[in-house]
């Protein structure tokens, strides 16, 4: 955080140091969990694992999690800081749902094959989408272009950064309120703040998704490609690709380095 920080203070994208930096944490944290035992998977396992980080999953680890915390405070012994560290758990799944990397990436169809070449492909849309934004709104009819990892800090996200913090306040607020007064909210509060996946999946957008879900002949679901990977613009797609040709398509396009465009 140190380093992010005088980042911003000197007028640089914090963006540029987290980008740096979580790769040598990404390692450290990777080799760090190798050697856990059988059953508990590694940093780098769960990352493999991880659709609960992904569009309706993570609203629904949000959701069980946050419900749990609620739960807890709601006890006559309850610890009102043992409360907030359940609820900083279900916050990350909430935190994910406003990184628009996380928002239309077909997470659980992008995994399963040799030597994790879908994960790959699947983190190729991630990086994309969180680079460049989407356009997003919420139930409370507030529209503004989502970023994600690496850019809550970055100038851009300004506006996205102002309704992220609302969404973190109502979600602790309800635990403080079941805590202190044991009240029970009828719906959580913080999903009025939060893009919604429907808005995210609109055809409208900017940047064309580099894989989308559609439906083939045979009426059973397909997963297209994006035809041109390097065309962020054009909406036309194939179903006839390969994920390890998609991984080396994107890689030697240049086009992942960061930072990225949505003009070539």
């Amino acid at each position: 955080m140190e380093e992010i920080k005088k980042a911003i203070q000197a007028g640089k994208p914090a963006s540029e140091v987290h980008n740096r930096l979580k790769v040598d944490l990404g390692k450290r944290l990777g080799f760090a969990t190798l050697f856990r035992p059988s059953g508990i998977p590694s940093f780098l396992g769960l990352a493999l694992i991880n659709y609960d980080h992904f569009g309706t999953d993570s609203e629904t680890a949000y959701n069980t999690g946050h419900n749990a915390a609620i739960q807890y405070a709601l006890r006559t012994d309850s610890d009102l800081a043992v409360a907030y560290a359940m609820n900083a758990f279900a916050d990350h799944f909430l935190h994910d749902h406003f990184s628009s990397g996380h928002l239309r990436v077909p997470r659980r169809q992008l995994h399963g094959s040799t030597l994790n070449v879908a994960d790959a492909c699947s983190k190729l849309m991630h990086d994309e989408d969180s680079c460049i934004g989407l356009k997003v709104s919420n139930q409370n009819g507030d529209s503004w272009t989502a970023y994600g990892d690496s850019r809550l800090f970055d100038d851009v996200s300004k506006r996205h950064r102002e309704i992220f913090i609302k969404a973190q306040q109502a979600s602790v607020d309800e635990i403080f309120q079941a805590w202190r007064y044991k009240i029970v909210p009828p719906t959580f509060k913080a999903w009025k703040y939060a893009p919604t996946i429907e808005s995210a999946l609109s055809p409208h957008q900017p940047l064309a998704p580099l894989f989308v879900m559609s439906t083939g002949e045979d009426k059973k679901p397909v997963l297209l490609r994006r035809r041109n990977v390097s065309d962020r613009k054009t909406k036309d797609y194939i179903s006839d690709w390969t994920y390890t040709g998609t991984v080396i398509k994107c890689r030697w396009s240049g086009r992942w380095n960061y930072p990225m465009s949505l003009d070539e």
